[in-house]
C-alpha cells in the first residue's frame, strides 16, 4: 500500500463523513483541517481522493495497521462530535471503521446512483438460503430490536406474508387486488406480465430476492454467500458522478437478535439524543401501504428488464450445436456480446428445462398435475424424434433429468447460471430466468415460447 493512497482514502472518508448529514458546520470544517494536517494530506491527495469510491477508500484504510485505523476512527469521532451532535449516518460510518479494526466481516458495495432512492432506513437480512427459522418465528422481537435506532427490519418472507394478508383482506372488497396495484404502478404492462408479477411477489424468499431483485433489478451484487445484514450508507460523488454505497456484514445465525441489539447499542452510544428516532410498526390497514421497502420492491419488480441474452432450443430436424468436446446440444445460450455457448442437454433434458421456463412464468411446475406431463410431452415432441416420452411423475425418471440439467447448466460457462437452475418453492419447481428470452428454432424459423 502506498502512503499517498492511504492519505487520499482518509480524505474521501472524512469528507463523506461531514457531508453525510447534509449539513457542514464551521466546527466540522475546522476539525477536518486539523485531521488532514495530522495525516499529512496534500492537495494532490485531495484530488486523488475525489476520484475514489467510498468502498475503495475503506478497503485501502482497512489494509493499514490497527493503530493507524484507530487514528482514523478517533478523527472521525472528533469531527462528528465537533458540533455536539452525531447523526445516524455519521454513526454508521464510525461503526464501520470500528468493526474493521475489531476484525469483523465487513464489506462495502458502491455503484452509480439511480434516479430513484434505493433503501434508506432499512436493515435487510440476506442469504443464499430461502428463509431463516429464527426470523420466521421471531420477526416481531427482532424487528423491535432495531426500531429503537430508527431502522426498519426487512425479512423478505415476512414482507410476502404481509402482502398476502393484505391481499386476502382486500379481496373481500376488490377482485384481484394485487393485480390492480401493479396496473397502477405499471399501466403499460400486459395482463400476462401483471399475472407474472403477482406470482413473483407472492413467491419471493430471501434467496430469490437476492438474485432476482437485489442483483438483477437493482444492480446491487455483493456476492452473498451466507447470512448477511445490509445497510445503506451515505452517498458520495466520484469525479462528478453520484454513487450509492451499501454496507454488508455477516449475520450471526446463533444470535441474530443479540447481534442486532449490539449494533443498535453501538449506534445509539454514538448518536446524539436528537438523532435517535424510533421507527414504529405501521398499523394493519385495508389500504396498500405503498412506501418504504414495499415501494422499492414493487417498483423494482415492475421495472422492465433489458436483458440481451437469449436461450435457443433446437427442435428436431434442425442441426444441433456441439460442445468443444463434440457432445450434441439441443440448447445454446446467446449472450449480449453475440457469443453463443452450447449447453450439453439431450432432448429429454432440454424439454424439461423448457417446461420449467414455461411453467415458472405461470407460478411454477407442479409435477403431480396431468397438465405438466401433457405439456412436457408436447415440448418433448418438438425437440426429440423419439416417440417414448419420459414420465416425469416417476421419481426414478425425474431425478436424473434434474441432475443432468443442473450439471450441464453449471458447467456450461453461462453467465449467472443460477437463473436456469431448478429449485423448489412452496412445492413447485421454478427457475428464475425470464421465459420471454427463450426461442425455439425450427428449420431456421425462430419462434417464441408460448
Amino acid at each position: 500500500m502506498q502512503l499517498n493512497n492511504f492519505r487520499s482514502s482518509v480524505f474521501r472518508l472524512l469528507t463523506d463523513l461531514i457531508k453525510s448529514d447534509e449539513v457542514i458546520t464551521l466546527s466540522e470544517m475546522l476539525r477536518l483541517e486539523e485531521a488532514l494536517k495530522h495525516f499529512e494530506v496534500s492537495e494532490e491527495d485531495r484530488v486523488a481522493g475525489f476520484g475514489m469510491t467510498l468502498r475503495e477508500a475503506v478497503e485501502t484504510i482497512a489494509s493499514a495497521s490497527k493503530s493507524r485505523i484507530w487514528e482514523v476512527r478517533d478523527a472521525m469521532r472528533a469531527i462528528a462530535m465537533s458540533d455536539n451532535e452525531c447523526c445516524r449516518s455519521e454513526a454508521i460510518l464510525i461503526m464501520l471503521i470500528q468493526r474493521l479494526v475489531e476484525g469483523h466481516d465487513v464489506r462495502l458495495f458502491s455503484k452509480p446512483a439511480s434516479a430513484g432512492a434505493v433503501f434508506s432506513s432499512q436493515v435487510l437480512y440476506l442469504d443464499c438460503k430461502p428463509r431463516n427459522e429464527y426470523l420466521d418465528a421471531n420477526y416481531g422481537v427482532a424487528s423491535r430490536a432495531v426500531e429503537v435506532a430508527g431502522f426498519e427490519l426487512v425479512y423478505v418472507p415476512e414482507v410476502v406474508r404481509n402482502v398476502d394478508r393484505w391481499a386476502d383482506a382486500a379481496g373481500e372488497l376488490s377482485s384481484d387486488p394485487l393485480s390492480n396495484v401493479f396496473r397502477i404502478i405499471s399501466p403499460s404492462s400486459s395482463q400476462t406480465l401483471i399475472r407474472s408479477l403477482v406470482d413473483k411477489v407472492r413467491s419471493l424468499d430471501t434467496r430469490s430476492f437476492c438474485n432476482e431483485v437485489l442483483k438483477d433489478r437493482l444492480g446491487i451484487n455483493p456476492d452473498i454467500t451466507g447470512p448477511t445484514w445490509m445497510l445503506r450508507l451515505c452517498d458520495d460523488v466520484v469525479n462528478g458522478v453520484p454513487y450509492a454505497n451499501y454496507l454488508f456484514f455477516g449475520a450471526d445465525e446463533k444470535d441474530l437478535r443479540g447481534q442486532l441489539r449490539e449494533m443498535v447499542d453501538a449506534l445509539n452510544s454514538l448518536q446524539g439524543a436528537y438523532s435517535i428516532v424510533v421507527n414504529r410498526h405501521r398499523r394493519a390497514s385495508e389500504d396498500f401501504q405503498y412506501g418504504e421497502f414495499y415501494k422499492i420492491l414493487f417498483d423494482a419488480l415492475s421495472r422492465e428488464r433489458h436483458e440481451g441474452w437469449r436461450l435457443n432450443f433446437y427442435c428436431q430436424g434442425h442441426c444441433p450445436k456441439r460442445t468443444p468436446d463434440g457432445k450434441k446440444c439441443q440448447v445454446s445460450y446467446l449472450g449480449e456480446d453475440g457469443l453463443e455457448i452450447p449447453v450439453a442437454l439431450s432432448g429429454r433434458e432440454a424439454a424439461f428445462l423448457l417446461l420449467l421456463l414455461h411453467s415458472s412464468a405461470k407460478g411454477g411446475l407442479n409435477l403431480r398435475s396431468r397438465e405438466a406431463q401433457e405439456t412436457y410431452a408436447r415440448l418433448y415432441s418438438e425437440i426429440s424424434p423419439r416417440e417414448n416420452v419420459p414420465d416425469l411423475t416417476e421419481s426414478s425418471t425425474l431425478r436424473p433429468i434434474k441432475h443432468r440439467v443442473a450439471k450441464a447448466v453449471s458447467e456450461s460457462g453461462i453467465p449467472d447460471a443460477y437463473r436456469f437452475l431448478p429449485e423448489t418453492v412452496d412445492g413447485r419447481l421454478k427457475v428464475a430466468a425470464n421465459a420471454e428470452n427463450v426461442r425455439l428454432i425450427r428449420y431456421g424459423e425462430v419462434c417464441r415460447l408460448k
